[in-house]
């Protein structure tokens, strides 16, 4: 009885602070967990367009094959894009949103409808083929910034990915800003692995 009541009058007193403490203490082992859980990618490669129901999913295990293998871990994520300017993943977004979402995103790979990438082709997100290829640029560049994805030597040998838009270009997003030198070394590997990517799917 005297412990119950102890219980009571703790209750009393401390009612506001005890659920409080395991409200947080709830949300931080959820996170805990989240992160624990969460995947570290190798390589990310996201679709931007209107096609991405018809779009496989099982193209990540090609990229992984492209990439030497089981050990490798590609995400391919899909954006749906709004013929009015708007680009979409759980809720619409606008165009200069999703530029600055690009910017920090870690997808360094992007495969977009012809549409999409007018938008974005002049605003200094993606990486000039020439940094990537030299003077001996590949015949089937679509501009300065990137390839007719339909001619690269991957689509070519995949057919099934065909449910992409005729005309869809690929392109390489430059590094983002990083203020210390760790993260800059971490962004600098990054970029090299997807460079690298970027040409086996071009070349093979």
């Amino acid at each position: 009885m005297k412990f119950l009541k102890w219980l009571d009058n703790f209750w009393y007193h401390h009612k506001w602070k005890t659920i409080i403490s395991l409200f947080l203490i709830v949300v931080l082992t959820v996170c805990i967990a989240q992160l624990v859980e969460k995947e570290d990618y190798d390589a990310c490669v996201m679709y931007v367009g209107a096609a991405t129901n018809g779009i496989p999913k099982s193209i990540e295990a090609r990229l992984e094959e492209l990439m030497g293998g089981e050990k490798y871990n590609v995400n391919f994520s899909r954006l749906t894009y709004d013929p009015d300017n708007n680009l979409a993943s759980e809720a619409n977004v606008t165009a200069q949103k999703q530029l600055a979402n690009m910017i920090v995103m870690p997808y360094y790979i992007y495969i977009m409808d012809k549409e999409v990438y007018e938008l974005y082709k002049n605003s200094g997100v993606f990486v000039p083929l020439s940094d990537i290829y030299g003077e001996d640029l590949p015949e089937f560049a679509n501009d300065d910034f990137s390839l007719i994805y339909s001619e690269t030597e991957f689509a070519k040998t995949h057919t099934d990915d065909d449910a992409l838009p005729e005309g869809a270009v690929i392109a390489l997003k430059v590094k983002p800003y990083s203020w210390s030198k760790k993260a800059a070394a971490k962004e600098e590997a990054k970029y090299s692995v997807h460079e690298e990517l970027f040409k086996k799917i071009a070349w093979q």
